[in-house]
């Protein structure tokens, strides 16, 4: 994967030591979330799980161009946070369309702000756990309100 991770750096990101570690962290989080997402992908068309199929579809083709930014002035952390972002998204409409707080993916949502410590920041983490936590607050509510 050294080849490709190579591939989406730029010299200025190579410059700052930090910098390339967070690149590198990035692309191959991308990458390796959009091969997950695709296995995913598969399994929603094999059981017409349509929502499924659309929104790996989304996340498929998100995860594979978000390496493509690091080639542009953009920051490190604004380029992490539309990896979180398009993860997130994705997880949150799943779990609601597959039956919200009852769903198997109810319990990754969780995993949102998690990402968001491992590939951006502590800040964007925070950030992230509280759009997350309204989220499943925002589920379990609805439960008992519309149920």
């Amino acid at each position: 994967m050294g080849g490709i991770v190579e591939f989406f750096l730029t010299e200025d990101r190579k410059k700052n030591r930090v910098n390339l570690r967070k690149s590198k962290l990035l692309i191959r989080a991308s990458l390796l979330t959009s091969l997950f997402s695709s296995t995913y992908l598969v399994l929603s068309l094999t059981f017409d799980f349509d929502i499924g199929v659309k929104l790996m579809a989304f996340n498929v083709i998100g995860f594979l161009l978000l390496p493509f930014f690091l080639k542009f002035k953009i920051s490190i952390n604004g380029i992490g946070n539309l990896y979180v972002f398009v993860g997130g998204i994705a997880v949150m409409i799943l779990a609601y369309a597959s039956g919200g707080i009852f769903s198997a993916i109810y319990p990754w949502i969780i995993s949102i702000p998690i990402l968001a410590l491992l590939v951006v920041n502590r800040k964007s983490a925070i950030f992230w756990g509280i759009i997350s936590f309204a989220v499943m607050l925002g589920m379990g509510i609805s439960r008992y309100l519309w149920f």
